[in-house]
C-alpha cells in the first residue's frame, strides 16, 4: 500500500505540491464533512525567526473555517508509512497523544506555539512508489483529522 520508513529519522525539509479532488473531516472518528476538493497543497521552505521551515498552503478557500490556508512547520521526520511536518512546542494550548510521543521520542521543536482552531500541529504526506497519494492534516484544538485524496 503506502511506502515505508524506518521512523523518527529527520528529512531535509524539501518543497512540493498536490492535487487534491476530494476531502474529509473527522472528530471522534465519525466524519463530519467531505466533498470535492480542487485545492492545491503546496509546501515551501523558508526561513523564519533564524530558521528553516516549511510553509504548507492550502488554496481551498471553502476549508479555510477548518484549516489556516497557510501553515508552518518546524520539522520533516519519517514514520513507519508516511512523512510527517511537524510542529511540537514545549508550552502549548493544545495536548494530545500525539504530541506528547513525539516529544519523547524526537523533542520539541519549539519552545511556544499556541494553537489556533484551524492550525494542524502535523501535516502526514502518504507515498505510493514515491509519489503522493494523500495528504492529512493532524489538530489538537479540538482534536480531529483533515484528509486530501487524488482519486
Amino acid at each position: 500500500m503506502f511506502d515505508s520508513f524506518e521512523p523518527f529519522l529527520k528529512l531535509t525539509k524539501t518543497s512540493f505540491s498536490f492535487q487534491a479532488s476530494r476531502y474529509e473531516g473527522w472528530k471522534g472518528g465519525q466524519i463530519f464533512r467531505q466533498g470535492k476538493s480542487n485545492a492545491i497543497i503546496s509546501a515551501t521552505v523558508i526561513g523564519e525567526n533564524g530558521e528553516e521551515r516549511v510553509a504548507v498552503d492550502i488554496s481551498d478557500h471553502k476549508l479555510f473555517d477548518i484549516i489556516a490556508n497557510i501553515n508552518v512547520f518546524d520539522e520533516f521526520i519519517t514514520s513507519r508509512d508516511r512523512l510527517q511536518l511537524i510542529v511540537i512546542p514545549i508550552e502549548t494550548n493544545s495536548s494530545n497523544v500525539a504530541i506528547e510521543l513525539f516529544k519523547m521520542n524526537i523533542g520539541a521543536t519549539r519552545q511556544v506555539k499556541h494553537f489556533a482552531k484551524n492550525e494542524p500541529f502535523c501535516c502526514n504526506i502518504f507515498l505510493m512508489n514515491r509519489s503522493i497519494a494523500k495528504i492529512t492534516f493532524s489538530f489538537s484544538n479540538p482534536e480531529m483529522l483533515l484528509e486530501f485524496y487524488n482519486d
